[in-house]
């Protein structure tokens, strides 16, 4: 009895070593979201800027390369962060940008920092002289993985003509649990984040305003 109770522990702890293991130092790339923005068009350039104002990130408890956690056997935490170590806003606009030239829309980036004010964030797109601006705000976004994945999120999207101007507005926020994705997740949490973005696109008043 003894004996069993013994290998049942090893198992235990070496199955908590190696969901440990799997999970340190983990990272997953945002920049290739497989997004489709289906309906999406424009008839001129679109700047596109996505500021992360994640209330852990502006505090600094987080780093702006920070996506979500991934626990061990017992649960513990480890940090999972982009894998080309920029920010998350970087990754997530580079994969609006190549999802709009994809449709044929003149996209171009825009850089914005946490802390930056909207008026800034404005400014900087309307030196690009576009047609229309849009400004994605992550409020919140990360996964969590154990057995499964929940996705986080809380994200407002804003298009701006080129005046600056309010022309359309879309939000998500909530918690999805994406199930058992594996030992890898990120493909899982990829085509989940896709289906989120391409929700705020969806908008009537956003398709109708990036015309």
């Amino acid at each position: 009895m003894r004996f069993q109770q013994g290998v049942k522990l090893a198992a235990i702890l070496l199955a908590a070593a190696v969901l440990g293991g799997c999970a340190f130092g983990r990272t997953y790339s945002y920049s290739d979201v497989p997004m489709g923005l289906q309906g999406a068009s424009s008839a001129g350039r679109v700047a596109v800027a996505v500021q992360d104002e994640r209330s852990y990130v502006l505090s600094g408890a987080k780093s702006e390369q920070f996506v979500g956690l991934m626990r061990g056997g017992f649960g513990n935490p480890f940090d999972v962060n982009t894998s080309s170590g920029g920010p998350l806003a970087k990754e997530i606009c580079d994969a609006i940008v190549r999802a709009m030239k994809a449709r044929g829309i003149d996209a171009h980036a825009v850089g914005a920092q946490p802390s930056e004010s909207m008026i800034a964030v404005k400014r900087d797109m309307e030196a690009t002289k576009p047609y229309r601006a849009v400004l994605v705000t992550l409020r919140e976004w990360k996964s969590d993985t154990m057995m499964s994945t929940d996705l986080h999120y809380d994200v407002t999207l804003t298009v701006f003509d080129d005046s600056g101007a309010e022309l359309a507005t879309s939000s998500i926020k909530g918690m999805d649990n994406l199930g058992n994705l594996g030992l890898s997740p990120n493909e899982g949490i990829s085509r989940a984040s896709a289906r989120k973005l391409d929700t705020l696109f969806d908008d009537e008043k956003v398709l109708a305003a990036l015309k």
